[in-house]
């Protein structure tokens, strides 16, 4: 059985879902609001500390907001990290995971790398996630950072990730889904489509992990600039999930996978939902 985890966004973890839908395969662990270089610093290659959840609490925000309580319970090993989710009751803590099982397929997106910037406690350094306009205190006990992580940064720690997966398991695929913001506001356009560029010009990430590209997504798929919603019975999440599928069913190589990107990049999604392997169950 392929046991799979999702790290990212609401993209990642809707590609899992849907994948899980159609196969076999066991959806074990699935983690959001984490920014790549956090991820791997903290939780991967375990070189940095978590930040204090009780320093955190020091915030003034909303604890009726159910969705912000779990944006910041998402980013901690003792609350919520690796269990993102309403509709898998058995997802476990990332760290535990990693440490403990086999993964055999990661979905990765990067929505946190395009729009999030960190926090970081005055107390020792240690970074955090939450849009600052939910909370009227912050500048009390955080420093926010001046800009955005960069692009080649991102690879750098793309890198990073691609190994240590690869480490753990030779045979892993990695999924990497670039979050299509092109719509979102000229800076998320402009990161989106440097890191499509940047990416697919990378040797190492080309030979070892799965890229979809960042495309453009006509407006009436969109519920909101960060969320698809079903349209005339077309759901953008399993057009994702099929191209998931043809990967982990060795339906393209390394090298035929970015053939297809080279011809298809900017209407990938449509390509799938158009072809005959879209009769595929997804």
């Amino acid at each position: 059985m392929t046991n799979f985890i999702t790290i990212g966004s609401c993209l990642a973890y809707n590609i899992g879902f849907c994948y899980r839908q159609s196969t076999a395969a066991a959806f074990i662990s699935s983690t959001r609001h984490t920014r790549i270089d956090k991820l791997v610093d903290t939780y991967l290659e375990e070189k940095l500390p978590e930040i204090s959840y009780e320093y955190v609490l020091n915030l003034d925000f909303d604890r009726s907001n159910q969705e912000l309580v779990q944006l910041v319970d998402n980013q901690f090993i003792s609350r919520d990290l690796g269990k993102t989710s309403l509709n898998e009751a058995n997802l476990t803590n990332l760290v535990d995971t990693v440490r403990n099982e086999q993964i055999d397929l990661v979905i990765y997106d990067n929505f946190m790398d395009v729009l999030g910037k960190l926090i970081y406690s005055k107390a020792d350094q240690l970074g955090f996630f939450i849009n600052t306009l939910d909370v009227s205190n912050w500048e009390d006990f955080f420093t926010l950072e001046s800009g955005r992580i960069t692009i080649d940064l991102c690879l750098a720690y793309y890198e990073k990730m691609t190994r240590f997966f690869k480490q753990k398991n030779p045979d892993v695929k990695i999924v990497f889904a670039n979050f299509p913001l092109m719509h979102k506001h000229e800076m998320a356009k402009t990161r989106v489509l440097e890191l499509n560029e940047k990416y697919l010009s990378n040797d190492f990430l080309k030979e070892n992990s799965f890229f979809i590209p960042a495309m453009p997504v006509a407006p009436e798929f969109l519920e909101n600039a960060h969320h698809f919603k079903e349209y005339k019975g077309r759901n953008l999440y399993k057009n994702y999930a099929l191209l998931v599928k043809l990967i982990t069913d060795n339906y393209y190589s390394q090298a035929q996978w970015y053939e297809l990107i080279n011809q298809q990049q900017d209407s990938l999604l449509d390509f799938i939902e158009n072809s005959s392997l879209s009769t595929s169950t997804v």
